[in-house]
């Protein structure tokens, strides 16, 4: 390892630090904020989850390794939004839902009195939407509760949990997720407080880290790593694999 490349992972640790030291803070008056753990709907206390599809998630989170329909499990639901959450909030087992659906993650984050009903309910929702059976879905989603489907909220806000460090389309992508969510009606006090939380810190964390200082997407590492092997693209054909944002 070069020692170029070993000052580059100090820094990028260095800014990845700092970032999750916001966010840890950020999380806990959040949910203290929105009344601890749930919030109260008539006599039924009402817990946060959070369940996530991506393309590659058995490689993330699972043991084994993953094949290549494995790489291609994400459920985008761009377009389908609002139908989508009216859906799932019309029914008794989710109270308040926002959804993130991008060309690499969808996440939907609930409110629910049951969260094993909620899980259930979204599992059968999403594989609706992708024209598969819940149980060929069901291995390549994850859920995590309370403080940490809101650490996680935070940690995308911010953009450490994207593919490349501190990307500043995400930001955008959660404002959105949350407008729609907002225009539907499907929030309520515990989203609403949550979400403009998430978006403040991830403000916060671009503005006093330098975690997005490189302001690098997927699309210019792409490039960058063209220009790398085959040399100058001037003049070169290309093929685009893709029809979503970062392909344009």
């Amino acid at each position: 390892m070069s020692e170029e490349t070993k000052e580059t992972g100090k820094e990028s640790a260095k800014k990845k630090g700092k970032a999750k030291l916001f966010i840890m803070l950020g999380a806990g008056a959040a949910l203290a904020a929105a009344g601890g753990f749930g919030a109260e709907y008539g006599d039924r206390l009402s817990s946060l989850l959070v369940v996530e599809n991506r393309a590659g998630t058995t490689s993330r989170r699972f043991a084994g390794s993953t094949s290549l329909s494995a790489t291609d499990t994400n459920v985008v639901l761009e377009g389908r939004l609002p139908d989508f959450l009216g859906e799932l909030t019309a029914g008794a087992d989710v109270r308040e839902a926002a959804a993130i659906s991008t060309c690499n993650r969808t996440e939907v984050y609930l409110v629910a009195p049951d969260q094993v009903a909620a899980e259930t309910a979204v599992l059968s929702m999403l594989s609706r939407q992708a024209g598969i059976r819940p149980t060929e879905l069901a291995g390549h989603l994850y859920s995590l509760r309370n403080c940490d489907a809101a650490r996680h909220l935070y940690r995308v806000a911010a953009g450490l949990d994207s593919m490349i460090l501190g990307e500043a389309e995400i930001q955008g992508q959660v404002k959105r997720a949350y407008e729609t969510a907002l225009a539907a009606e499907a929030t309520g006090p515990m989203l609403n407080r949550l979400f403009s939380a998430a978006l403040a810190t991830g403000k916060r964390v671009r503005t006093e880290t330098e975690i997005s200082a490189s302001r690098v997407n997927v699309s210019t590492v792409a490039v960058q790593l063209a220009r790398e092997t085959v040399g100058a693209l001037a003049g070169q054909r290309v093929l685009v694999l893709g029809a979503g944002e970062m392909s344009e």
